[in-house]
């Protein structure tokens, strides 16, 4: 039998479940000049999602979560990208560093991640959380697809499905 691990489950299917747990955390509220901000330089309009702050929060604490001890230089690097629209050539251009500042200064505050000597370590509750959104991913993935059922894994010594 499997061990589930929040690692192995795709982000593409955790970020958006995530982001709606963070929603519903205390202290996880976008600041005000969040409307009006992109999130990256080298972007031409803002962001089309009304919930954007939290889908780059959830997405932020799964990194942080996978790379313990990343700084906010290399997430900047990893939400970085192309300017479009130059007749230059290609350049590579960073996200916005306020942006994943204050993301992780809120992820701090309503107890997902420490921070101790530099290093950004995840917490046992945002450990908690992501094990639990991981297990949620996988039963809606075992919904959608019937062959994955004869599949078993053990998330936290509880067994998720399977024979």
């Amino acid at each position: 039998m499997e061990t589930l691990d929040y690692r192995s489950v795709s982000p593409t299917l955790m970020v958006p479940r995530l982001a709606v747990k963070l929603k519903q955390a205390e202290g996880m509220a976008p600041p005000s000049w969040a409307g009006f901000a992109k999130t990256a330089p080298f972007k031409r309009s803002l962001p089309e999602s009304m919930d954007w702050w939290y889908v780059r929060a959830a997405s932020v604490l799964l990194n942080l979560s996978k790379k313990s001890g990343i700084g906010v230089s290399r997430l900047s690097a990893q939400y970085g990208g192309r300017k479009v629209g130059t007749s230059k050539p290609h350049h590579v251009q960073r996200g916005s560093r306020k942006l994943i500042r204050t993301l992780i200064d809120q992820l701090e505050a309503a107890g997902f991640i420490t921070i101790s000597q530099g290093k950004k370590q995840v917490t046992p509750k945002a450990e908690a959380l992501l094990s639990q959104v991981a297990a949620e991913v996988v039963e809606e993935q075992k919904e959608r697809e019937p062959t994955l059922a004869l599949y078993a894994w053990r998330l936290n010594g509880e067994r998720i499905g399977g024979g």
